[in-house]
């Protein structure tokens, strides 16, 4: 069965709460169109599964603490687990269609050995955050059709299907191995420190965006202090803990007008903007117009 996203469920950490995945089967798929998010931009978010995209119509930008690459209809890339990514149209563009499988290691490998030979080191690896993944190499384009044969097996729902897609899952690995190899080398187990801070304290903006939130006590959240707290943002995720929250704050605001017949006053407030003044202005500036015009669309 596929899912069809309009904004990400989150839970702390910005960790992606993901529905329709099963405890016993670790996969899941998705449509998203980005018209339907705030910004048409994805929030920065993690999850412990591996994450396939793919994109059917537009342009996608996709980020990572390692950079910027955009993937255009018909192409893809492969996200590893744990890692925090975002992404956004390309140039703003309307009309941004992809599709998304998130999967865990299980619905890869079958037996302990292939897990500890083949899945553990990509995992670990800290030169392979993304890899964007391109029709014109071979092994890339290969790579994309099993992927996409897993979609509509998903999608379709066969009998046996489970058994269709981990054979899928297990035959794009083997080509993924390939080419992950060259960068196994440069592997590291530990995660980068600056990357734990950013999830608590994108944990703790999570958690108290209603509130009269300062920097001091968004630092404090991963033990550090505010200079210390917003180099590590603008390190992973080139931006700043303020405007992750402004963000938050917009989004869950978005959420209200379209779900609730509430006032902009109470938006604000429930929101933890000062004033619905204020909230009016950030609101146009970020969608492109007022609280009032976007909830009649």
């Amino acid at each position: 069965m596929i899912q069809h996203i309009t904004e990400l469920q989150l839970a702390g950490s910005r960790r992606e709460s993901i529905p329709g995945c099963a405890p016993d089967f670790p996969y899941t798929a998705s449509e998203s169109c980005l018209d339907g998010y705030v910004g048409r931009q994805v929030p920065w978010h993690w999850h412990e599964m591996f994450e396939f995209v793919f994109v059917r119509e537009g342009a996608l930008d996709y980020s990572t603490h390692a950079g910027t690459f955009t993937m255009r209809a018909g192409e893809g890339c492969l996200v590893n687990a744990g890692v925090l990514h975002t992404s956004r149209a390309h140039e703003g563009m309307a009309g941004v269609r992809y599709s998304v499988q998130q999967f865990g290691a299980e619905a890869v490998t079958g037996t302990e050995r292939v897990l500890r030979r083949y899945v553990e080191p990509f995992s670990a690896c800290a030169a392979l955050e993304a890899m964007p993944l391109r029709r014109e190499e071979t092994r890339q384009r290969e790579i994309l059709e099993i992927m996409e044969a897993a979609f509509r097996c998903a999608a379709d729902e066969p009998e046996g299907y489970e058994m269709e897609i981990c054979a899928a899952l297990s035959r794009a690995w083997r080509r993924v191995w390939a080419l992950a190899r060259p960068h196994l080398e440069t592997q590291s187990a530990e995660p980068r420190p600056e990357s734990e801070r950013v999830k608590k304290m994108l944990d703790y903006i999570h958690g108290h965006y209603a509130e009269d939130v300062k920097l001091s006590a968004i630092a404090a959240a991963a033990g550090v202090c505010a200079r210390e707290g917003l180099r590590c943002f603008r390190q992973e995720l080139d931006t700043t803990p303020i405007a992750c929250l402004t963000d938050v704050r917009l989004r869950h605001a978005a959420q209200m007008l379209r779900e609730s017949e509430l006032s902009a006053t109470q938006i604000a407030t429930a929101c933890g903007f000062a004033s619905v003044s204020y909230f009016g202005k950030v609101f146009h500036r970020y969608m492109g117009m007022p609280p009032s015009a976007y909830r009649k669309r």
